[in-house]
């Protein structure tokens, strides 16, 4: 345990902080934490969204005590063996596996931007459990050989911030590209073998980010504009933290000139994401709408497309012009 001397004690019906220690420590006098009290009385949601603001996350719940750390010191309570840090930013790789090694195609990459958590893990006090939920966990079996795999963790305020800059932290879009770049570089991968990937708001950071950075993207239902979810008691915890709505970015970094694809399944009678979305000018965008009588809400529409998502994932990195190449330059010596 870090000693006293980093640690500020306060607790939920005294509330008072300065905000000045390493690690905060409130007390909740429930096996509760705070943030699952946060969803019960306004007090301690203004509470709780206060130590966001300060730019503290919540990392454990203990002797009905929350424990938040600031987070450009997350990185000193890690204990996985997996996480790299790049900037304030964190990520996985999954390098090629011996048996899908192929030294006569190129190297790819496909990064993964991590979605909101399952049900069961929504009011985890642990950082992972929010911001680094694992999606399609069995991926690299179904991708062509030689992909690496990257997962970007979502680190700030409750959930994250879909990947987009905050005022606590208005960096992290520079992290993201930054760290995608430094691992094409250190894999000696070309911007045409790279596809991000992601649903609802892993979905924005991927969109996003691949429009921001020129890079192709498979994405499902993005999510645009936190509006809906800032009427429902700010369900992401974003309001006052971030914009509400990314629609003009996207469309002014569409305009841009790129022979970059970037496919988003939608469904088109759940119309919050899809109304935005579609807003985007269909030369850099192209939507596939999705007809599934299992799907009813937001959430369905992912599970329902696993399919169609790796089919278009490999499609865009066999359709890679660096791959052309390689495939020519194989053929003539062959003649």
């Amino acid at each position: 345990m870090v000693a006293d001397k980093d640690m500020e004690f306060t607790d939920i019906y005294n509330f008072q902080c300065e905000y000045e220690k390493k690690k905060l420590v409130v007390k909740t006098f429930s096996n509760k934490n705070i943030l699952e009290l946060s969803r019960e009385t306004q007090p301690i949601l203004e509470m709780y969204k206060a130590i966001l603001a300060h730019d503290y996350i919540l990392y454990m719940h203990s002797g009905q005590s929350s424990y938040f750390i600031r987070r450009k010191d997350v990185h000193t309570i890690w204990q996985r063996k997996d996480l790299i840090q790049h900037g304030d930013l964190f990520y996985s790789l999954e390098r090629v596996p011996a048996e899908k090694e192929n030294k006569l195609a190129p190297k790819r990459l496909v990064v993964i931007f991590s979605p909101m958590p399952p049900k069961e893990h929504y009011y985890s006090a642990n950082i992972a459990h929010r911001c680094f939920t694992t999606s399609f966990a069995s991926m690299q079996k179904h991708l062509l050989k030689n992909t690496v795999i990257m997962r970007l963790m979502d680190l700030n305020l409750s959930y994250g911030s879909h990947y987009i800059n905050t005022f606590n932290y208005m960096e992290m879009e520079s992290d993201v590209q930054s760290a995608i770049r430094f691992v094409m570089d250190s894999q000696h991968i070309v911007k045409e073998d790279v596809v991000l990937y992601g649903g609802s708001k892993g979905g924005t950071g991927a969109l996003y980010h691949s429009l921001l950075g020129d890079y192709n993207s498979v994405t499902v239902d993005p999510i645009i504009s936190t509006e809906q979810y800032n009427r429902e008691n700010d369900l992401h915890y974003l309001r006052d933290f971030r914009k509400r709505s990314i629609l003009n970015d996207l469309v002014k970094l569409a305009n841009k000139e790129t022979t970059r694809r970037r496919l988003i399944f939608g469904y088109p009678l759940i119309s919050f994401n899809y109304n935005l979305y579609s807003q985007i000018p269909s030369e850099s965008v192209e939507i596939h709408d999705v007809f599934d009588s299992s799907v009813h809400k937001h959430a369905d529409i992912s599970k329902n497309t696993i399919v169609e998502q790796i089919t278009a994932i490999n499609e865009l990195l066999l359709s890679s012009s660096n791959l052309h190449k390689i495939v020519e330059q194989i053929s003539a010596l062959t003649e």
